[in-house]
Protein backbone atom coordinates (compact mmCIF):
# COMPACT_ATOMS: atom_id res chain seq x y z
CA UNK A 1 0.00 0.00 0.00
CA UNK A 2 1.41 3.73 -0.81
CA UNK A 3 2.09 6.12 1.57
CA UNK A 4 -0.15 9.52 1.92
CA UNK A 5 2.47 12.28 1.17
CA UNK A 6 2.22 14.66 3.71
CA UNK A 7 3.74 17.50 2.02
CA UNK A 8 2.46 18.96 -1.60
CA UNK A 9 3.46 17.79 -4.41
CA UNK A 10 6.56 18.94 -6.49
CA UNK A 11 4.80 19.11 -9.66
CA UNK A 12 7.98 20.33 -11.76
CA UNK A 13 9.89 17.26 -10.10
CA UNK A 14 6.39 14.73 -11.42
CA UNK A 15 7.14 17.00 -15.13
CA UNK A 16 11.01 16.06 -14.72
CA UNK A 17 10.14 12.25 -14.27
CA UNK A 18 8.43 11.93 -16.89
CA UNK A 19 10.44 13.82 -19.27
CA UNK A 20 13.25 10.95 -18.24
CA UNK A 21 11.41 8.52 -19.07
CA UNK A 22 10.37 9.51 -22.86
CA UNK A 23 14.01 10.50 -23.06
CA UNK A 24 14.79 6.77 -21.99
CA UNK A 25 12.69 5.71 -24.58
CA UNK A 26 13.74 8.21 -27.55
CA UNK A 27 17.37 7.47 -26.97
CA UNK A 28 16.49 3.66 -27.44
CA UNK A 29 14.76 4.80 -30.64
CA UNK A 30 17.36 6.48 -31.57
CA UNK A 31 20.05 4.21 -31.18
CA UNK A 32 17.87 1.32 -33.18
CA UNK A 33 17.94 4.16 -35.78
CA UNK A 34 21.77 4.85 -35.48
CA UNK A 35 22.87 0.97 -35.38
CA UNK A 36 20.19 0.42 -38.67
CA UNK A 37 21.94 3.58 -40.64
CA UNK A 38 25.31 2.83 -39.37
CA UNK A 39 26.94 2.55 -43.14
CA UNK A 40 25.16 5.64 -43.87
CA UNK A 41 26.47 7.74 -40.83
CA UNK A 42 29.61 6.72 -40.96
CA UNK A 43 30.19 7.86 -44.45
CA UNK A 44 28.73 11.46 -42.89
CA UNK A 45 26.74 12.07 -46.10
CA UNK A 46 22.88 13.68 -46.21
CA UNK A 47 21.09 10.74 -44.28
CA UNK A 48 23.41 11.58 -41.56
CA UNK A 49 23.28 15.69 -41.49
CA UNK A 50 19.31 15.05 -41.79
CA UNK A 51 19.51 12.66 -39.01
CA UNK A 52 20.74 15.34 -36.77
CA UNK A 53 19.14 18.30 -37.59
CA UNK A 54 16.16 16.41 -36.56
CA UNK A 55 17.08 14.58 -34.02
CA UNK A 56 19.55 16.80 -32.45
CA UNK A 57 16.79 19.39 -32.61
CA UNK A 58 14.87 17.54 -30.51
CA UNK A 59 17.08 16.05 -28.15
CA UNK A 60 18.38 19.68 -27.52
CA UNK A 61 15.14 20.97 -26.66
CA UNK A 62 14.01 18.34 -24.50
CA UNK A 63 17.31 18.42 -22.28
CA UNK A 64 16.60 22.55 -22.20
CA UNK A 65 13.18 21.78 -21.17
CA UNK A 66 14.37 19.46 -18.55
CA UNK A 67 16.87 22.00 -17.58
CA UNK A 68 14.02 23.98 -16.81
CA UNK A 69 12.10 22.05 -15.33
CA UNK A 70 14.57 21.02 -12.49
CA UNK A 71 15.54 24.55 -11.44
CA UNK A 72 11.82 24.92 -10.61
CA UNK A 73 11.73 22.15 -8.83
CA UNK A 74 14.66 23.07 -6.84
CA UNK A 75 13.39 26.32 -6.35
CA UNK A 76 9.81 24.75 -5.54
CA UNK A 77 11.75 22.67 -2.67
CA UNK A 78 13.85 25.30 -1.38
CA UNK A 79 10.82 27.53 -0.94
CA UNK A 80 9.25 24.55 0.81
CA UNK A 81 12.21 24.50 3.24
CA UNK A 82 12.00 27.91 3.81
CA UNK A 83 8.43 27.98 5.04
CA UNK A 84 8.93 24.91 7.07
CA UNK A 85 11.78 26.50 8.94
CA UNK A 86 9.71 30.07 9.37
CA UNK A 87 7.04 27.83 10.98
CA UNK A 88 9.15 26.31 13.26
CA UNK A 89 10.65 30.18 13.98
CA UNK A 90 7.13 30.97 14.39
CA UNK A 91 6.52 28.54 16.63
CA UNK A 92 9.10 28.95 19.22
CA UNK A 93 9.01 32.16 19.09
CA UNK A 94 5.60 32.10 20.41
CA UNK A 95 6.92 30.47 23.63
CA UNK A 96 8.86 33.68 24.56
CA UNK A 97 6.43 36.00 22.86
CA UNK A 98 5.44 37.14 26.94
CA UNK A 99 9.03 37.29 28.26
CA UNK A 100 10.42 41.05 28.25
CA UNK A 101 11.68 41.85 25.04
CA UNK A 102 13.89 44.28 26.42
CA UNK A 103 15.70 41.27 28.76
CA UNK A 104 18.65 40.40 26.42
CA UNK A 105 19.25 43.30 24.94
CA UNK A 106 22.79 44.52 25.16
CA UNK A 107 23.67 48.33 26.17
CA UNK A 108 26.43 49.99 24.98
CA UNK A 109 26.92 51.59 28.95
CA UNK A 110 26.99 49.47 31.95
CA UNK A 111 24.90 53.05 33.51
CA UNK A 112 21.44 52.51 33.67
CA UNK A 113 19.30 54.89 31.77
CA UNK A 114 17.32 57.60 33.97
CA UNK A 115 14.08 58.62 32.68
CA UNK A 116 12.39 61.70 34.02
CA UNK A 117 8.78 62.49 35.62
CA UNK A 118 6.01 62.65 33.16
CA UNK A 119 4.97 65.79 34.20
CA UNK A 120 8.53 67.39 34.37
CA UNK A 121 9.34 70.31 31.95
CA UNK A 122 10.36 69.47 28.75
CA UNK A 123 13.62 71.15 29.12
CA UNK A 124 14.26 68.39 31.76
CA UNK A 125 12.79 65.52 29.88
CA UNK A 126 14.93 66.08 26.91
CA UNK A 127 18.41 66.53 28.74
CA UNK A 128 17.93 63.57 31.28
CA UNK A 129 16.81 60.83 28.56
CA UNK A 130 20.03 61.45 26.64
CA UNK A 131 23.15 59.12 26.75
CA UNK A 132 26.18 60.13 27.52
CA UNK A 133 28.42 61.14 24.44
CA UNK A 134 31.53 59.01 23.84
CA UNK A 135 34.52 61.15 23.84
CA UNK A 136 36.86 60.96 21.25
CA UNK A 137 40.67 59.97 21.37
CA UNK A 138 43.34 62.39 21.21
CA UNK A 139 45.55 61.95 18.27
CA UNK A 140 49.18 61.58 18.46
CA UNK A 141 49.13 62.68 14.52
CA UNK A 142 50.03 66.40 14.27
CA UNK A 143 47.81 68.40 12.69
CA UNK A 144 48.78 70.80 9.53
CA UNK A 145 47.60 73.54 11.25
CA UNK A 146 49.69 73.22 14.28
CA UNK A 147 52.24 76.17 15.05
CA UNK A 148 54.58 73.88 16.93
CA UNK A 149 57.60 73.92 14.80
Amino acid sequence: MAQKRTQPQNRYQLAVDVLQKGREVLLRDLTEEILYHAEDFEEGGFLFQEFLENQGTKLHFLYLMLSQLEQSAEAYEATLRRTRISSKKTSRSRKSEFQDPLEDCPTDTDEPVVFPEPDAPAETRRSTARRPRKVRAQSSVPSPTDDTE
